[in-house]
């Protein structure tokens, strides 16, 4: 509905208002400050949203910069680092200029799938696999594997994974889910809506052992027989997950959640 700039204390926030109930906070790739804000919220609550974030913002831009002193690879390229293409580059290119950090591949073009790391080619291929046909155009070698291509790959592998646990699951607790999908969110790992029965899951689970998936597919699930994280909601998990607040705390530590 709008976009602007607002400073708060030592942050430029990227600010954009929306048709939403509460804000949301996220510390973009480059660590940037963005809010997302209701349209009618006023901007010294905004402020004071943000400034109540505060330790939250630096733990994520310590974060981030622990994940770009990983991602370098000292003596490749032009600036001593390579990084993967942003969408519709190649990936994997060594002798390539630095391009901005992508959290869903490595500095050497492989990806991380189910916490293991594999060539970009074998994510096309389990694409294809799942898809029944091509997902792009075929690859011999990362380095020929577009950005995009690799982008709906990785979301067919996932959407492939998740749509059997969801059937799995549909029944053993008693729901139906019209609508699965996967989107490159930043601040949850999944979300769903109780009135569409709309399940929506990050892309980021695919670089995390399988068993995360499983914990946020029954998470989402439950959550379409009670919307909030109140007592019957961690009873419903309990008794079908009895170590869920375990492995949500592990997901948790791994990265970006925010349930």
């Amino acid at each position: 509905m709008g976009r602007s700039t607002l400073t708060v204390g030592p942050y430029e926030v990227a600010l954009t208002r929306k048709n939403i109930r509460r804000a949301y906070l996220r510390v973009g790739p480059d660590g940037g400050v963005c809010v997302s804000a209701p349209a009618r919220m006023p901007v010294g609550e905004v402020a004071r949203f943000v400034e109540g974030h505060v330790a939250w913002i630096e733990e994520r831009r310590r974060r981030i910069a622990q994940a770009r002193a990983v991602h370098a690879v000292p003596g490749a390229g032009a600036g001593g680092a390579v990084t993967p293409g942003t969408r519709g580059g190649a990936v994997g290119g060594m002798g390539e200029p630095a391009a901005p950090y992508d959290p869903h591949v490595l500095p050497d073009g492989r990806v991380l799938l189910w916490g293991e790391p594999v060539e970009a080619t074998r994510v096309l291929a389990l694409a294809r696999a799942v898809t029944g046909g091509p997902v792009g155009r075929p690859v011999t070698h990362a380095s020929a594997v577009t950005r995009t291509a690799l982008d709906r790959a990785m979301r067919s592998v996932l959407l492939g994974a998740a749509t059997p646990l969801v059937r799995t699951w549909e029944p053993r607790l008693g729901v139906a889910v019209a609508t699965l999908r996967i989107h490159d969110t930043r601040s949850r790992w999944g979300s769903c809506n109780v009135r569409t029965h709309a399940v929506n899951l990050s892309l980021a689970l695919l670089h995390h052992p399988r068993r995360y998936l499983e914990l946020v597919v029954v998470h989402e699930l439950t959550h379409l027989l009670e919307p909030t994280h109140n007592a019957r909601f961690h009873a419903l998990m309990a008794s079908e997950l009895p170590n869920y607040r375990a492995l949500q705390t592990e997901l948790n530590a791994r990265g970006r959640g925010m349930w």
